[in-house]
């Protein structure tokens, strides 16, 4: 009997068990796999995790802008228990409950302070490249790529470094998008898993729990909708070459993703109804149809591909215009377009069976050509969206182009000896990394301040009205109403009468600013100039009451705040007028009524408190008094003279416990 320890035979060669072991098994690879320039690649992930870091710590005190204070910090979202109990229910509404979820946990930790939101919204940025980095493992490793491991961890430093990506992270309503993309690449990866499964009961669960975490992903954002054709494509264009691969037959991989393709159509149904006759969103958006939209799309999607490799130019507001016709510049667009798709398809024609280190990398290629056209299909096919370019919409979608790049180069570097390949791809990846950091870093201080913000808009799309607004408005936010006015009144040039919402808007913050310098009958004048365009619009009825209000007229203010709540019974500004107005001609009962509402309508508003308590003072209600006092000292938003007049008063009141 041969003992165990003699593993030669009687020629002195290995047993052809051993001899035939196959190249690419994990034994086999292993060695090669997790080292990358003689050190375990996943731990030098930590190096580019760090820059990040570092990167985006300066957003941290950045705040909120744009559309984070109808998202992230609205009323409804920022009841906890509201959204805790409507999750299960709304997951298949076409909303984001999941997302709206996450902004009620944080205000519910820390309230309205921006550091909280815009920490989490940095850890699901790592915390998805973490992902990204298992994703492309486990996709290389099926393709037959050798070194997947230090493949993988170059992709993953470069996505969590580009600049591009500065959007979906530092901006806290695009949560939506790296929280979508968290959730895609788990269902994947459960997926690929169940795939490898060695029994059957483990293969169920990574089913359930793909299942399960694809129903959260749509409550998230709509790309989830194309995971099952991600999946699909995944396995068609990199089929897995290992034996566990035969445990899974093509009916019975259908079969799993019945269910996913089912709840993908009813949650692409309820979207539908949804969105039926929004303004900003759909068939009803205002000078677009499905066709001129499609159209549009095919210069995007090459400025999309073009800001990957170059991200120079980036802009929070492109206000891109719209396409009505087909010419050259779009011709030429779809041209392009249809070469780099049909190159991705013959790429896996040509390679499809074959074996090797190119055709692996060519079949990579291929798929991460188009799974960046698949991830932006919900965003950029046939539905009209009124911001035709966004750059956040690219965050996934990247990791095609991202893969299909740095595997070519990795092709190309392979060719030199190991020696210098060693010394070549860490000098490239370490310049790379290195420029990443700090064009992400600088492009990040436009997140710090909101004139900095709506300035970089101003500057790089100065033809956009909405973009001119927004820095108007962040000047007079700042106090400093002489250059406010200035940018109000570009921003009228600029709208004209093409943009009459922005025009309106324009002209409400004019207005507003006009008055607040004193210049009351200017800001009146600038307001009723809106009344033209929008007679009914309860914006400008409630900044006239206001600017009446200043004026000293308080019955034109409180028929102006009156017809103004008739229209939108929730306007804080309209609300304090009548407030003001009953509390001056003495319906005490009729000012504690509008004052409530507007705190309720503005929780975060010292002034609503302050008035509601004088009142509550004037009819004798002293407890109700200094409670409202006591919110004001409680409230994160109050301006220090707004806290030291409620502890003046209260203290004048003898209210307890201050």
């Amino acid at each position: 009997m041969t003992s165990p320890s003699n593993h030669k035979n009687a020629k002195g060669r290995l047993p052809s068990v051993v001899r035939t072991l196959p190249t690419g098994s994990p034994r086999s690879r292993r060695p090669h796999a997790l080292r990358f320039l003689g050190l375990p690649s996943p731990l030098l992930l930590a190096l580019p995790l760090a820059f990040a870091l570092v990167a985006y710590a300066r957003v941290l005190g950045g705040g909120f802008v744009f559309d984070d204070h109808v998202s992230a910090l609205s009323l409804p979202v920022r009841n906890l228990a509201t959204q805790a109990r409507s999750l299960l229910p709304a997951l298949l509404r076409g909303g984001r409950p999941v997302v709206d979820l996450s902004f009620a946990l944080n205000y519910a930790a820390g309230g309205n302070d921006g550091w909280g939101f815009h920490a989490v919204n940095i850890a699901i940025h790592l915390a998805t490249v973490l992902l990204v980095f298992a994703f492309t493992v486990r996709a290389f490793e099926m393709a037959g790529v050798s070194r997947a491991c230090g493949l993988a961890l170059a992709i993953a430093g470069v996505f969590v470094l580009h600049p591009l990506q500065s959007q979906a992270v530092s901006y806290v309503s695009q949560r939506a998008e790296s929280l979508a993309s968290a959730f895609y690449l788990t269902v994947l990866l459960l997926l690929l898993a169940a795939e490898r499964a060695a029994s059957t009961r483990r293969r169920w669960l990574f089913w359930a729990g793909a299942y399960c975490t694809f129903l959260f992903g749509l409550g998230t954002k709509q790309i989830l909708v194309t995971v099952p054709l991600a999946y699909l494509l995944l396995t068609i264009a990199v089929p897995e070459r290992r034996q566990a691969a035969a445990r899974i037959s093509w009916p019975r991989r259908l079969a799993v993703l019945a269910p996913f393709v089912a709840t993908a159509g009813w949650y692409i149904h309820s979207l539908f109804v949804s969105i039926k006759g929004l303004r900003h969103v759909g068939a009803a958006v205002p000078g677009m149809t499905s066709w001129t939209y499609f159209l549009t799309q095919w210069k995007v999607l090459l400025i999309y591909l073009r800001l990957v490799f170059w991200p120079s130019g980036q802009c929070l507001d492109w206000r891109y215009p719209v396409t009505t016709h087909l010419d050259a510049s779009t011709i030429l667009a779809g041209v392009a377009l249809a070469a780099i798709g049909g190159g991705a398809l013959a790429l896996h024609w040509r390679f499809r069976g074959e074996a090797g280190e190119d055709a692996a990398a060519a079949r990579i290629s291929g798929f991460g050509v188009l799974w960046f056209f698949l991830l932006l299909a919900p965003t950029s096919s046939f539905v009209p969206i009124v911001d035709v370019l966004v750059e956040h919409r690219v965050y996934l979608a990247s990791w095609g182009i991202l893969a299909a790049a740095l595997m070519i180069v990795g092709r190309a570097l392979a060719r030199l000896r190991d020696e210098r390949r060693r010394i070549v791809a860490f000098s490239l990846l370490g310049v790379l990394w290195c420029t990443l950091a700090v064009c992400l870093h600088s492009r990040n201080r436009v997140w710090q301040d909101p004139v900095a913000l709506w300035t970089d808009v101003a500057t790089k799309a100065p033809e956009n009205a909405r973009g001119r607004v927004l820095l108007a408005a962040a000047y007079q936010d700042r106090g400093n109403l002489e250059r406010a006015i200035a940018e109000y009144m570009v921003a009228l040039l600029v709208a004209g009468n093409r943009d009459i919402d922005q025009e309106v808007q324009a002209r409400l913050g004019l207005g507003s600013s006009l008055v607040d310098l004193g210049r009351i009958d200017d800001g009146i004048a600038v307001i009723e100039g809106g009344l033209a365009h929008a007679p009914a619009d309860p914006l400008i009825l409630a900044g006239l009451s206001e600017a009446w209000w200043h004026r000293g007229d308080r019955a034109k203010a409180e028929s102006f705040a009156e017809r103004a709540l008739a229209a939108r019974p929730d306007l804080g500004n309209a609300l304090l007028v009548l407030g003001a107005a009953r509390t001056a001609r003495g319906d005490l009962d009729g000012a504690v009524e509008a004052l409530a509402r507007a705190v309720r309508a503005n929780p975060d508003g010292a002034i609503s408190r302050l008035n509601l308590a004088g009142v509550y003072a004037q009819l004798g209600r002293t407890a109700e008094a200094c409670t409202a006092w006591r919110d004001v000292l409680h409230l994160q938003a109050a301006l220090p003279e707004d806290r030291a007049r409620a502890s003046r008063e209260a203290s004048g009141r003898g209210c307890p416990g201050l």
